[in-house]
């Protein structure tokens, strides 16, 4: 009876201690299951993490990417307009010693006409105490035909040292005459050329015939003509037309 007792004992102990294995087994199994899903979202979280990730950095790439193609681009812009900046500022200088080598050489050439003006000045006012008369036309001929004024080289270049032109040639031929006490007139033609439509002046001279009246003299060539007036053709300087005659004697 004894030996049943324990038996039954030992069996209700036996069925107890697999019954709690068994319910130990089921809620571990669950608690793995459990536990499975939780690693398996929190997994499925941290690989959409990753990829949010992956696409933030391409988005990062491309605008940095983006970002720096404007920045190249502005700083292309940037060169271009430092360089054409540099150019101005270069064609600027130039343009400036241009305007300095005008200025001076202008002013030169002022100060010389001006020298000329004031050499033309004295050397008519060194006349006018003289006694002159009015030549014949045969006086008037041979004067011209012995004075070398006329064979003096013609020189337009404005900043050259022999500047020698109309003016200077008048001038001499009037003081030439003077100093043979003939009466001669230093004549400022004003022109205007139809064409261009520009004036000019023109210098020549004069002599006051006893017998044949008045004589216009072209000083380079020694030409004579007479009726000179306003509105008429001087055929001497390309048929300009005379706008006025200033006659200095």
């Amino acid at each position: 009876m004894e030996s049943l007792y324990v038996k039954a004992w030992v069996f209700m102990i036996t069925f107890f201690v697999a019954a709690s294995m068994t319910v130990v087994a089921i809620w571990s199994s669950n608690e793995i299951n459990i536990k499975q899903a939780r690693i398996e979202e929190i997994t499925t979280d941290y690989r959409a993490y990753i990829d949010e990730l992956e696409k933030q950095k391409l988005q990062m790439n491309f605008d940095c990417n983006e970002n720096m193609t404007q920045l190249n681009s502005n700083i292309s812009n940037l060169e271009t307009i430092i360089t054409q900046k540099d150019n101005n500022i270069s064609n600027l200088s130039i343009l400036r010693e241009s305007l300095m080598l005008e200025y001076t050489l202008y002013k030169d050439t002022t100060q010389s006409k001006i020298n000329d003006y004031n050499n033309l000045s004295a050397e008519l006012n060194a006349t006018k105490d003289l006694v002159l008369y009015n030549p014949t036309y045969a006086e008037m001929a041979v004067f011209l035909d012995t004075d070398l004024t006329d064979e003096h080289e013609y020189n337009n270049t404005e900043y050259g040292n022999n500047y020698y032109v109309c003016k200077q040639f008048a001038r001499d031929v009037k003081y030439n005459a003077s100093l043979q006490n003939i009466k001669c007139a230093y004549v400022l033609l004003t022109l205007k050329n139809d064409t261009t439509n520009e004036t000019s002046s023109h210098a020549i001279n004069a002599f006051d015939t006893t017998d044949k009246g008045l004589y216009f003299v072209e000083s380079k060539t020694d030409q004579l003509t007479t009726g000179l007036a306003f509105n008429t053709t001087y055929e001497y300087t390309y048929n300009e037309r005379i706008l006025d005659i200033t006659i200095i004697w």
